[in-house]
């Protein structure tokens, strides 16, 4: 199976408490299409707390995600992803890369696994429902490295991962040692809970 598709099965699985299930059956595949259809109604909602706390979206980098779940692909916003490499070769705002944050650096690796230079449009990062903790391990650095950062979590209040996927954030959010601006907020019967942190200092782009 895909491993983007068998991520975001995982995560359909968690959201609704689901074990021993035949993810090849007609009944599981059916389920899980209408919850990706929910799942992107409720992302017009939580780009829209986005744009309420004032995040610029404009020269922000989406890590991550791939062609179900992702907000770059429907609004024209850069993308780092290794999930997405036929998008890549007709969208000059996808970069087929996958996304590690060391002691020093943001690092991507093509998939030559040759590192690739971080593109000059890029000066802060985003992600969103990771589907698992490894997916922003380290992301506290970034802010210290001079990049904002912004990272949430969506989903229906009746969510089993709900809990936990709002755990995973306030786990990063105490690892940050600069100011961090958070919001939940609850709509009918969905949630969002954000964090956005901005170096004090903001990194200078080398001119080469």
């Amino acid at each position: 199976m895909d491993i983007y598709l068998e991520k975001l099965m995982k995560q359909f699985t968690k959201a609704n408490g689901l074990n021993s299930i035949d993810m090849n059956s007609l009944e599981f595949l059916n389920e899980f299409k209408e919850w990706v259809t929910r799942q992107r109604v409720v992302s017009r909602d939580y780009k829209d707390l986005l744009n309420y706390m004032q995040i610029p979206l404009s020269k922000i980098a989406e890590v991550g995600k791939g062609e179900f779940d992702s907000l770059a692909l429907n609004n024209n916003l850069l993308m780092i992803t290794p999930y997405a490499e036929e998008l890549a070769l007709e969208n000059d705002k996808i970069i087929n890369a996958d996304f590690m944050v060391t002691v020093e650096k943001p690092l991507l690796i093509g998939p030559d696994k040759k590192e690739i230079i971080l593109d000059r449009r890029i000066n802060s990062f985003m992600t969103y429902n990771p589907y698992e903790e490894e997916d922003i391990i380290n992301w506290e650095l970034l802010v210290g490295q001079g990049y904002p950062i912004t990272t949430g979590v969506y989903g229906k209040i009746y969510d089993q991962d709900k809990t936990t996927k709002i755990k995973l954030l306030k786990n990063l959010k105490n690892k940050i040692l600069q100011e961090v601006q958070e919001e939940y907020v609850t709509l009918e019967d969905k949630y969002f809970y954000v964090i956005y942190s901005t170096p004090k200092i903001k990194k200078l782009n080398k001119m080469i």
